[in-house]
């Protein structure tokens, strides 16, 4: 099912009208999905993802199924290609120890905007692979960063002088 929203503009469009370093980035990922098509993309083929709300299909399938999809899809040589590098390097501190792919928005997000944009009533009923086609796709939009497991794991932690500040306000 495709949406009926007239302010998502199709990948021709973009691409005819957009010449960004996200135009550069869903052309590598468009060839890439290409490619892949009938290799690893296949076994996503006449499997229909079904559930009764967006959110319920989320919680089911974001954290296995389509961390999966990120690690099969998004090799190194992939997202060099995408980064415009030679070297991975943590993107934070610049490290090359223990590098991670980490999302600027974060996959269950990706995946809900993916829905949206496939299923926009709350059910979910959509061919699989198209799922995960756009999904792949909104990459180009909120791509993978290159974070040490340092820097990744302190992503969203709070500063030690916000936790000092938090138990200073604090009445006892």
């Amino acid at each position: 099912m495709e949406s009926d929203d007239s302010s998502v503009v199709s990948d021709d469009e973009f691409l005819a009208t957009d010449e960004s370093d996200e135009c550069h980035r869903l052309r590598i990922i468009n060839e890439a999905i290409r490619r892949r098509r009938n290799g690893m993309l296949a076994k996503h083929e006449r499997v229909y993802a079904t559930a009764a709300t967006h959110e319920a299909y989320v919680r089911a399938n974001s954290s296995c199924k389509f961390t999966n999809i990120i690690r099969e899809f998004f090799t190194n040589a992939l997202m060099k290609r995408l980064k415009r590098v030679d070297t991975i390097r943590c993107e934070e501190c610049g490290s090359s120890d223990k590098i991670q792919r980490c999302h600027t928005l974060s996959r269950p997000e990706v995946l809900h905007t993916a829905l949206d944009r496939l299923c926009p009533n709350e059910d979910v009923d959509v061919e699989e692979i198209d799922l995960v086609v756009e999904f792949l796709r909104l990459h180009a939009r909120y791509p993978l960063k290159f974070k040490c497991a340092r820097c990744h794991q302190q992503e969203g932690r709070p500063s030690t002088d916000d936790i000092a500040q938090s138990l200073n306000n604090l009445s006892i």
